[in-house]
């Protein structure tokens, strides 16, 4: 079982590489595969993807059952694959994040997500959820704000009303002496 990727600068007419099943994290010197369409990487370690971004021939990708976590990083590895038509990503860490889809769908060639045929209105629809997310989050958000203020409201006035509540006790003890 493969854990690195070395000595492919020779095979720069490789049109399909499967490397299913290995111990690779990283993926590296796939740069120097100028045909490569078709990449096979399941079942592996991987947790960087960023140097697939160094080869825009890549129209077909195999990503499964890794560990993939940071949907920012993969974002723009997928927007960086201008070619990049099928995506399989299914089984990574980073599937499970909130607007997963409609960030990997940035890229407008995809056109089939997990053996997902990708039309325009399931594009419109992710959008549409994003957007009705985004607004309950809003809300959510804004109502926090409100209940903290309103408990800092209350804190403060309770705070002031002990304050009249000691200088009450102080004039009534000086009201008394005073008679």
């Amino acid at each position: 079982r493969l854990s690195s990727i070395k000595n492919l600068g020779r095979l720069g007419k490789l049109k399909t590489l499967k490397l299913n099943g290995n111990k690779l994290v990283r993926l590296r010197g796939l740069d120097k595969l100028k045909s490569l369409t078709d990449l096979h990487m399941d079942r592996n370690e991987l947790i960087d993807i960023s140097h697939l971004a160094f080869v825009p021939t890549i129209k077909s990708l195999h990503i499964r059952e890794n560990a993939l976590g940071d949907m920012d990083k993969c974002g723009l590895v997928f927007v960086s694959l201008t070619n990049l038509s099928q995506l399989y990503i299914e089984g990574n860490p980073i599937c499970d994040t909130r607007d997963f889809r409609l960030r990997v769908l940035e890229n407008t060639r995809i056109k089939k997500l997990d053996a997902v045929e990708i039309k325009s209105y399931l594009r419109h629809y992710l959008r549409e959820i994003k957007r009705k997310d985004d607004l309950e989050d809003i809300v959510n958000q804004t109502t926090e704000d409100y209940m903290a203020r309103l408990e800092q409201q209350k804190e403060q006035k309770m705070s002031n009303l002990e304050v009249l509540r000691n200088r009450e006790a102080e004039l009534e003890t000086a009201f008394q002496k005073y008679r």
